[in-house]
């Protein structure tokens, strides 16, 4: 939770690239626990992705946001749906 925290405060003083960076750190950890199975909120790690995947879609690294947007929904159709709605896509 230290990189979210991190991160967050980052965030607010307009320091994207350290932002995704300690995100991501946070995410490849989660990520680990997610894959064993020992994830007890998969929401957090979703919400994750879904943080690093909007901060570089503002900054026009599309590449790169869709790797997060992917991580998400392979989480579960919730995953998915909160994903597209946090990105203004209406979901079908």
């Amino acid at each position: 939770m230290s990189y979210v925290c991190r991160g967050d405060i980052l965030e607010e003083t307009g320091r994207i690239d350290e932002f995704v960076s300690d995100h991501v750190a946070a995410a490849e950890i989660l990520d680990v626990l997610f894959d064993r199975n020992e994830l007890d909120d998969i929401e957090l790690l979703v919400s994750i992705h879904q943080g690093i995947a909007s901060a570089l879609m503002k900054e026009g690294r599309m590449k790169e946001a869709e790797k997060h947007l992917l991580a998400a929904m392979r989480m579960g159709v919730d995953g998915i749906e909160d994903t597209m709605i946090s990105l203004g896509i209406n979901p079908p």
